[in-house]
């Protein structure tokens, strides 16, 4: 009975979308983890940099030189402190810089789950578009043929 081993022949005609759009959201999930989570990081470093600079463009100190008359008379004049965020009318947007680089986890975790969404979606798109296509052409032109035999 072993060398008779008869091989059976299927014909794959439909593939189903469900388990489709799940493998394929499950592998894209798991090759854009890492970039996901750089991408995270990234733009909390971006965030700490732009609150830095809007922090320095609160207290600008501009210097001015010592006054130097005839006579002997040396007049020194104050420096100037001036708010360019305030000058320029960005008050409303600076507080809202401020208020996301007090919650840095949360630009976190928002910004690498949202690409990690959009990685795992972007690989299962092609994946769907194909299943479909071959479910939509498998009946007319024959499925893929499969043959397996026992072990």
């Amino acid at each position: 009975m072993a060398s008779e081993q008869r091989a059976r022949r299927y014909e794959l005609r439909r593939i189903g979308l469900g388990a489709v759009v799940r493998a394929a959201l499950l592998f894209g999930a798991l090759l854009w983890i890492c970039p996901a989570l750089m991408l995270g990081g990234a733009a909390v470093s971006a965030l700490r940099g732009l609150s830095g600079a809007v922090a320095g463009m609160r207290q600008v100190v501009v210097p001015l030189p010592v006054l130097t008359l005839p006579f002997d008379l040396t007049y020194d004049i104050p420096d100037i402190s001036v708010d360019l965020v305030g000058q320029l009318g960005y008050d409303e947007q600076a507080g809202r810089i401020e208020a996301l680089a007090g919650r840095e986890g949360l630009v976190f975790g928002a910004v690498a789950l949202g690409a990690l969404l959009l990685g795992a979606g972007l690989f299962a798109l092609p994946a769907v578009v194909f299943a479909a296509i071959y479910n939509t052409l498998a009946p007319v032109v024959g499925g893929v043929e499969l043959e397996l035999r026992e072990r």
